[in-house]
């Protein structure tokens, strides 16, 4: 089962201030203790997706001693306990129950893919913890795995954050995150807004990618297409050459022969000291040469040599654009607006 984040948020929101199930942690340990003791993120889902089902208080602590490494198990028990300064502490009251030796014990070990889960799983219970380092813990952790389904707790966060400058990364991130992630056009444009004022790197990362083309070609141009720009043949630095390469490479336009193309040619045709009736000993004269490949592209044993008038007669038979790969054009607008106000201010900074 692939673990998502998504399924995690929406298993926290419907039990959050509730216990759904009478089981208790130590329960739901020995159901998928196999899965823990292994800690492999291809099959780890199901333990991390039971244990915030269930909604209970100590979940947290599980969480976050397991990410640690503290997490240990007796080897002939099975039995999982966690493990701060030499004591042991029971997992589901975080007591101390006593001196900690290693032998007879297992450490379990979550590879950084097993963490990186399980970091996606806690930032619910930490993004409003009491302690602010581990508030920007959290932060950071979304940072790391975004997700749209994270949109919702940030902005929840966002209104009962009581550190100022705190408050202002959360609103950052709930910006940036709403622009890439959010389905509401606009919610995305206030947020485009919002990170206009910002002269952030990861603002203006943000804005390129919503700006990000995709190179196309047709007869005529697509009425409903978020078109960045119309290219023309040998100007602003795209060639007649690059416009009939799109051709070839999407298979509309046969590629032209290079001077190594014909080369080869001409020696894979040699028969008797001859090509195409020409003598070898010709070949070195352009003019021979030519005439010679033309012999064999009129035979059908080579590809013809298109001049640059024909290139340029097949190029004009088609239009070239930069299309956005965002559809909506206003997006695309405000984000380029965005982009040119925090380029000026960026300038201005410079002479101040």
């Amino acid at each position: 089962m692939k673990f998502s984040i998504g399924v995690f948020i929406a298993l926290w929101v419907a039990c959050f201030g509730a216990s759904l199930s009478a089981q208790t942690l130590t329960d739901i340990l020995k159901t998928h203790e196999s899965l823990i003791a292994k800690s492999s993120r291809k099959t780890i889902s199901p333990a991390i997706e039971s244990l915030v089902e269930s909604g209970l208080p100590s979940v947290e602590f599980m969480l976050t001693k397991w990410r640690e490494k503290a997490i240990w198990q007796n080897k002939e028990t099975k039995e999982f306990i966690a493990v701060e300064a030499g004591r042991m502490l029971d997992l589901d009251k975080a007591e101390d129950i006593g001196p900690f030796e290693k032998k007879g014990f297992k450490q379990i070990k979550p590879n950084s893919g097993v963490r990186n889960l399980i970091s996606g799983a806690l930032v619910s219970f930490q993004l409003n913890a009491p302690d602010i380092e581990v508030r920007k813990a959290a932060l950071n952790s979304i940072r790391r795995n975004e997700d749209a389904a994270f949109l919702p707790l940030l902005e929840a966060s966002l209104a009962i954050e009581p550190d100022p400058d705190l408050q202002d990364e959360k609103r950052s991130l709930l910006s940036l995150m709403t622009i890439k992630y959010s389905t509401d056009l606009e919610a995305r444009l206030r947020a485009i807004e919002t990170v206009s004022r910002s002269l952030q790197v990861d603002v203006r990362a943000q804005l390129n990618r919503l700006l990000t083309t995709k190179r196309k070609f047709a007869k005529t141009l697509p009425p409903d297409a978020n078109i960045a720009a119309v290219l023309v043949p040998s100007e602003r630095g795209f060639s007649t050459k690059d416009a009939y390469q799109i051709l070839v490479t999407e298979g509309i336009a046969a590629p032209a022969p290079t001077d190594a193309d014909i080369k080869e040619a001409l020696v894979a045709n040699i028969v008797e000291g001859r090509v195409s009736g020409v003598p070898i000993s010709q070949l070195s004269d352009p003019e021979k040469r030519i005439s010679a490949y033309a012999k064999l592209v009129s035979e059908g044993l080579a590809p013809p040599k298109l001049s640059a008038s024909e290139i340029e007669t097949i190029v004009n038979g088609y239009i070239f654009y930069d299309e956005y790969t965002e559809p909506s054009q206003k997006l695309t607008d405000a984000a380029n607006a965005a982009l040119n106000h925090i380029s000026y201010r960026v300038a201005i900074s410079q002479f101040m």
